[in-house]
């Protein structure tokens, strides 16, 4: 049984996350869910080819093309694209907002990392959190190379700090397998954020060489 879209929720602008909604609408007309600050800031691309240069390696010959990241032949095969983008039909403003779509309800949490806009999704009922490109196990994109604006750690790190709350059973990444089990789940969200209980909470502006990089990190600026 074939069964209709009721709706969509963009946990973020970029392309990988929301390039596709005209595909999985079809014409079902499904309502579209987004934080507000999703349709205030637009699309974020950056500068991939920054400088004359080429972020994802979309250029090198296909023997040395050896890692495509989080997708298939980002750039090549799966193009950097926002084409099949719609526009939200249902925003939120502010920290959370409660829906019901197809019979359940859900938790709509504004969790800026990632991205300004980045919306967890909380389904109470099943213990299954949805953390949009928040939770990567992997260390956080603060100062991508591609020439996007830094992102703020300690708004991250809050956000992480709000999804540990909720003491969630499943872990259903945005780029990975999910994470299993409420301890499995407690662990990767306090390495990332720096929550272990046995080493101290890292600096995230760190990896910024020299003092100068470090306090522009700490002020949320932007590295060229």
């Amino acid at each position: 049984m074939v069964r209709p879209v009721r709706a969509i929720i963009y946990t973020h602008n970029h392309p990988d996350h929301s390039g596709g909604a005209k595909v999985f609408a079809g014409t079902d007309k499904p309502e579209i869910y987004s934080h507000q600050t999703l349709v205030e800031s637009g699309p974020e691309f950056g500068r991939g080819p920054r400088d004359g240069g080429d972020a994802f390696g979309t250029k090198l010959p296909d023997n040395l093309f050896i890692n495509a990241g989080t997708q298939l032949e980002y750039g090549r095969v799966t193009p950097h694209t926002r084409e099949g983008y719609l526009p939200p039909t249902r925003t939120f403003s502010g920290d959370s907002e409660t829906i019901e779509v197809a019979g359940v309800r859900m938790q709509l949490i504004h969790t800026p990392g990632e991205s300004p806009e980045n919306t967890a999704i909380w389904i109470a009922d099943n213990g299954v959190l949805i953390p949009g490109d928040d939770f990567l196990k992997s260390y956080p994109n603060l100062s991508p190379i591609r020439g996007l604006k830094l992102r703020p750690p300690e708004k991250w790190i809050a956000s992480l700090d709000r999804m540990l709350a909720l003491n969630a059973t499943y872990l259903v990444q945005g780029h990975m397998r999910p994470i299993l089990g409420k301890d499995e789940v407690r662990k990767a969200l306090a390495d990332l954020s720096g929550r272990d209980q046995d080493r101290p909470r890292p600096d995230p502006c760190r990896h910024h060489a020299g003092k100068d990089a470090g306090r522009a990190c700490a002020r949320g600026e932007t590295f060229s």
